[in-house]
């Protein structure tokens, strides 16, 4: 029963630090009544704290390096995941796990203040995997199309127009409504 509840709420939150602890907690006590009392887990032993300090420590340097989502078993997220594998009520790898949409966001404003457009996209993108439906998601589309806007609008004043014409289709896809659109996209064609 508790295996099918968590399969339900993978539906709505499949990458949870919650999700992942219970299902380690869940996957550690055995079936039967011999096993540890519910809400206990079981003792993990030195070398098992060991690794999961050891898999702690590179997550949050990942973290720090922008590794969130990819590289596949060696980003934060994967390295969290293991740790809390070992030990599902690890509280440094349940909070790094949840910090991991915060950081992203930090990241994602880092990358459009310093002009890096492609680093920024990469950020919205992951936190849209990571944390689905994230309120922030919105704001940060927002943000990065006006951006891409702004870098088609100055491309088309001094005359680079394919950049600019680049620009212009990233930020269509972020933000097909922006009424500057159409007029980046004139200002483009005069260029011609």
């Amino acid at each position: 029963a508790a295996q099918a509840l968590l399969d339900k709420a993978a539906e709505w939150a499949p990458k949870s630090a919650d999700l992942v602890a219970a299902r380690s907690r869940l996957a550690s006590h055995p079936a039967t009544a011999s096993g540890p009392p519910a809400g206990i887990s079981p003792a993990v032993t030195p070398a098992q704290s060991a690794k999961v300090a050891r898999l702690v420590a590179r997550a949050q340097a990942a973290a720090r390096k922008g590794d969130i989502m990819l590289p596949p078993g060696d980003c934060a997220y994967d390295l969290y995941r293991a740790a809390l594998g070992i030990d599902g009520d690890n509280a440094q790898a349940q909070s790094g796990l949840r910090a991991l949409p915060r950081i992203t966001r930090e990241q994602f404003t880092q990358a459009l203040a310093s002009d890096n457009l492609g680093r920024a996209h990469d950020m919205l993108a992951t936190l849209e995997q990571l944390d689905p439906g994230n309120p922030a998601a919105d704001a940060m589309r927002h943000r990065l199309g006006s951006a891409w806007l702004d870098r088609a609008d100055h491309d088309a004043r001094v005359g680079r127009s394919a950049a600019a014409q680049t620009a212009l289709e990233e930020a269509r896809q972020l933000v097909p409504e922006d009424p500057r659109i159409g007029q980046i996209g004139a200002r483009i064609h005069q260029e011609n």
